[in-house]
């Protein structure tokens, strides 16, 4: 009896197994894929100024260079590979972001497509609640491209093509919004700050206290504060927070606030 359990569980684990095939090893950690067309697959990997694109076979397809531009002092991300999202033509292209604030649409040979200096994007943060929209959204009125500045605008382009894997956005729950946000009103002045800030507040009704979230552009928390109802505002000191670009967003029992952002200039 014995004897057959023991063949039984070595024929069943080896079974298990052979459904999991290593296809591939990368060098690098931090290796992503992208559908960059209806049915078409790319791995990408970004690091310093060069972006590795590869395909589905993880053969390499093309080795990106990315350009200066603007006042750029290094790249901070790479976002929507897409082979028709920002243009018709049959060229690679993805958005790129770079410190300080600098936005910029480049296809696979290096070449600017779009560029915007000053702004930045929507970072996506934890999924769920504390999610804010990426910058790139399919809407029933067309594809979007969102975009912020440091003069507190907003800025919405068209694109001609669409985010492919996502549904176009319906109106509801399930639609991501620009501005977002519920019941918790918030405001940072000056924004942008030499570094101390005020930032106003207003707690749902029924909810006494609550806490004021700071996050970094990567969605790390680095500084909390206690508030409560007795006031609508809070003094954030200079030696607070470093220079920089952060998010900030009210919590409470009732749910969050909007997420906004704020720049501290020193």
């Amino acid at each position: 009896m014995k004897y057959s359990i023991v063949l039984f569980f070595v024929f069943s684990t080896s079974v298990s197994h052979g459904q999991v095939t290593l296809e591939h090893t990368y060098p690098f950690s931090s290796i992503r894929f992208e559908l960059v067309d209806s049915n078409e697959v790319k791995f990408f990997y970004f690091s310093g100024d060069t972006v590795i694109i590869f395909n589905a076979d993880h053969s390499i397809y093309k080795t990106v260079k990315l350009p200066n531009f603007g006042n750029i002092q290094s790249y901070r991300k790479i976002n929507f590979l897409s082979r028709h999202l920002f243009n018709l033509d049959d060229k690679l292209e993805f958005l790129a972001e770079a410190y300080p604030n600098n936005v910029a649409v480049i296809n696979e040979d290096g070449e600017i497509e779009f560029e915007c200096d000053g702004c930045w994007g929507n970072y996506p943060l934890a999924s769920g609640s504390d999610a804010i929209p990426l910058s790139v959204v399919n809407t029933q009125l067309g594809t979007k491209l969102i975009l912020h500045d440091s003069h507190g605008t907003t800025t919405v382009y068209s694109l001609p093509g669409k985010l492919a894997g996502c549904s176009t956005a319906k109106s509801g729950v399930d639609a991501p919004s620009i501005a977002g946000g519920n019941s918790f009103p918030t405001s940072a002045y000056p924004n942008p700050s030499n570094g101390q800030m005020r930032i106003s507040y207003k707690l749902p009704l029924g909810v006494s206290t609550g806490e004021l979230v700071i996050l970094s552009t990567e969605g790390i928390e680095v500084k909390r504060y206690r508030v409560g109802d007795g006031f609508n505002d809070i003094l954030v000191e200079k030696s607070d927070l470093a220079s920089g670009s952060y998010f900030y967003k009210l919590v409470a029992e009732k749910g969050e606030s909007e997420i906004k952002r704020l720049v501290i200039l020193k």
